[in-house]
């Protein structure tokens, strides 16, 4: 067996295979296989001046009568004379004969008309027909015989002998079942199955081919499991038995019949496997099944097995669900399980109760099994159909009610991989469709809702379509309608704006120019859509609406009040004054003196709640930061006739923040106040804003007072050149005059 495979073979010369095939015969077919290394080296020889049994076989001596053809070769360019002739030594010296026999013993037909001296004496016959060969040449008929029953007796000790008579039920040794048995003596038979005549296949196999069936038939599960785990080249004894009685029928006159037959008992066996427990028996019926389909794919024209017959074999016997029951958590099932459906997408017969029955094997399982048919899915769903697709998104949409939030998330993992994988672009619109879809459901939850929309900025981000620059500005374009239209969707909307101009680069350095910036999408959208004034009006609006309500009820529960439905009245603020800001400065654009009024009155002189004046306070001492985005024209107006109208007593830290950054920016700007580095040198004494400063000093509590005197002597004790000493020295004595007044008309528990 081993020289037979041996890569050696190529080195050895014509002496020592010659050799080698005499030493053949006596091994009982061990490499009839044409596709053995040592029948494929020879493949080219013939069988001429090769002795056979002729008159000297078993018909005796002095026979006239041809001798039987058991092999012959019917490739005159490979005739594989050398197999053909071990062939039919074989078959002349009874092998075939002893071969049905052993099958009919091993089936529970007859018993073995053997006994245990046969063994036995198998050596001194070998060293008997050695030493008879190498002292007398003449009696080479005599030696013939005798090898003959080396050959035949060679194949007995696959059944160890026993002394009492077997029943026809038992395995046929006590480590191999029957089925095994079997399969170890036609297996050689099936390799070398085109090279037999159908003389012998019919005389011979025939009738064992015909009874196998029942033989299998017969095996209870637990003798099926033991052949499924006694597995070999990823597949079970069972099949291997079934594929060698097709390969040795196809000699048959009327093979098209048994193949028939042959077939459909091999897809009833995958059933049982399947319908067992056993995780090895599951995973040989997988492997089967995905053998059948690779088998079919290759042949031109199948027979009768055909692409369409497995397919309505796997529909009328529910094999989509029997494979979706258990095991699942195991990576190699699913992954077999994988190459099934495949075959399923592509004949058309992967139906909706299919989607709907791997949807649900998810449902309450352990994170494994979740995982596995999540990656199953997003493999599967790029050969989907478009009512598949959009089935399986529907089964997507039906599960948030059911399933846990972490199968949420998960269910949106696995969805937004299929997007960004699109490289058509049918995919991420679709999804992106879904995810805008749910965003808008009453059924999700804020939180959820937050985390569609992020895998909804991923997929336009990572997304490998080719369209996925113009998508950006048309989901652009359907937020601002949101904002538009749907008061409960504004917060949303602003979210998802922001986040996708933020996928524009900042600036053109590092990047080709023909990409469009940020800036100038943010001023596409101002020039097309007022977007500033957009915002504006919709926080004018909402406060509007929030002063109504309070009106009416008189008080409101802030905590727990979601004007929207999702959000609270504290981020409804927020957010629209984050966006505006976030339009303002990465936009480059001015706030006009309008928008800025809106803001002001809206907040700061008509809060609803105290934490909206405390927003708007700290929201334009940022517009006034080192880069102000209020228009420096309007600053001094917006400081006198909005700012300083504010009553003192309402200030707060932020209020008094926000009023020193803007009486810095008035006067260094009417040019009373001068920067050096970080201080203030004084210019003119009459500074604006001054007497607004005094009342914040008079009139508000001890630690807004405190600040109030802090600014005014950071800006009052440095002097700037243009103001002289004289000038100084009454500056200072009218402010200390000031400040004793102050003193004088305070009350006496308030420091000035």
């Amino acid at each position: 067996m081993f020289c037979g495979q041996s890569p050696a073979l190529q080195l050895w010369g014509e002496n020592i295979l010659t050799l080698l095939y005499f030493c053949q015969n006596g091994i009982a077919l061990s490499i009839t296989s044409t596709r053995a290394r040592f029948h494929t080296f020879n493949a080219s020889r013939t069988c001429e001046g090769l002795s056979t049994f002729g008159n000297q076989g078993i018909s005796g001596q002095g026979s006239t009568q041809e001798p039987e053809v058991f092999a012959r070769s019917h490739d005159h360019r490979t005739p594989r004379g050398w197999l053909v002739h071990l062939i039919n030594v074989f078959g002349q010296a009874g092998g075939f004969v002893k071969l049905r026999e052993r099958f009919e013993y091993i089936m529970g037909f007859q018993k073995p008309d053997v006994t245990s001296s046969i063994n036995l004496e198998l050596p001194e016959k070998m060293s008997s027909e050695t030493t008879e060969k190498d002292s007398d040449n003449n009696k080479n008929s005599t030696n013939d015989s005798e090898k003959s029953s080396v050959i035949l007796d060679s194949v007995e000790p696959i059944v160890p002998q026993r002394s009492e008579q077997l029943p026809a039920v038992e395995p046929h040794t006590g480590n191999e079942t029957r089925v095994s048995a079997v399969w170890h003596l036609l297996r050689p038979l099936g390799l070398c199955h085109d090279l037999l005549t159908p003389h012998t296949v019919t005389t011979y196999l025939l009738p064992v081919l015909e009874c196998i069936p029942t033989l299998l038939d017969s095996l209870t599960d637990e003798e099926l499991k033991r052949e499924a785990r006694g597995s070999e080249n990823k597949t079970d004894t069972v099949s291997c038995l079934i594929r060698a009685c097709k390969c040795v029928s196809v000699r048959t006159p009327n093979h098209h019949n048994l193949l028939k037959s042959l077939e459909m008992f091999r897809l009833k066996m995958i059933l049982r496997l399947l319908q067992m427990s056993s995780f090895n028996g599951k995973m040989s019926a997988l492997n089967e099944i995905n053998q059948l389909i690779s088998s079919i794919s290759q042949q031109p024209k199948p027979e009768w097995l055909t692409s369409a017959v497995i397919s309505q074999w796997i529909r009328d016997n529910k094999v989509v669900d029997i494979v979706l029951r258990d095991s699942l958590h195991q990576p190699q099932y699913v992954e077999r399980l994988e190459k099934m459906l495949r075959f399923m997408i592509k004949e058309n017969s992967l139906t909706k109760e299919d989607l709907d029955a791997i949807w649900r094997a998810q449902h309450g399982k352990h994170e494994a099994i979740v995982k596995n048919l999540h990656d199953l899915l997003a493999k599967l769903a790029w050969d989907f159909t478009p009512d598949q697709l959009d089935h399986l998104f529907d089964c997507f949409k039906t599960s948030w009610t059911t399933s846990s939030k972490k199968q949420n998330y998960q269910s949106l993992e696995v969805i937004r991989r299929l997007a960004e994988d699109d490289k058509d672009g049918v995919m991420a619109n679709k999804v992106l469709g879904l995810f805008w879809n749910l965003a808008h459901s009453d059924e999700v939850c804020t939180e959820i809702m937050d985390v569609i929309l992020a895998n909804f900025i991923k997929i336009l981000d990572y997304s490998c379509s080719q369209d996925r620059d113009v998508l950006k500005p048309m989901w652009l374009d359907k937020c601002v309608e949101e904002l538009k239209t749907n008061e409960k969707w504004v917060l949303p909307a602003l979210k998802m704006m922001r986040e996708i101009c933020c996928l524009y680069d900042s600036n053109t350095s590092g990047s080709s120019r023909t990409q469009v910036t940020r800036q100038e999408l943010i001023d596409r959208l101002q020039t097309q859509h007022s977007l500033v004034i957009l915002v504006t009006d919709s926080l004018t609006y909402y406060m509007d609406g929030v002063r109504d309500k309070l009106a009416k009820e008189e008080e409101i529960d802030w905590e727990n009040w979601l004007p929207d439905g999702r959000y609270p009245h504290g981020a409804q603020v927020h957010e629209r004054l984050s966006f505006l800001r976030f339009l303002l400065k990465d936009g480059q654009l001015w706030l006009c003196a309008e928008q800025a009024k809106q803001i002001w009155v809206c907040l700061a002189e008509r809060p609803a709640h105290l934490g909206d004046r405390e927003a708007c306070f700290r929201w334009f001492s940022k517009l006034m930061g080192e880069e102000p985005d209020l228009d420096p024209n309007i600053n001094l107006r917006f400081f006198r006739w909005n700012i300083m109208t504010l009553s003192p007593n309402v200030l707060t830290h932020a209020g008094i923040r926000c009023f020193e950054r803007f009486f810095k920016a008035v006067n260094v700007k009417e040019g009373k106040l001068k920067m050096k580095r970080r201080n203030y040198l004084l210019n003119d004494a009459d500074l604006i804003g001054l007497d607004y400063l005094w009342r914040v000093i008079t009139e508000c509590d001890d630690e807004i007072s405190a600040r109030g005197i802090e600014l005014l002597r950071e800006v009052c004790t440095c002097v700037g050149p243009q103001l002289s000493v004289a000038h100084h020295h009454e500056t200072f004595h009218a402010v200390l005059r000031a400040y004793n007044e102050c003193s004088v008309t305070s009350t006496p528990n308030k420091a000035c």
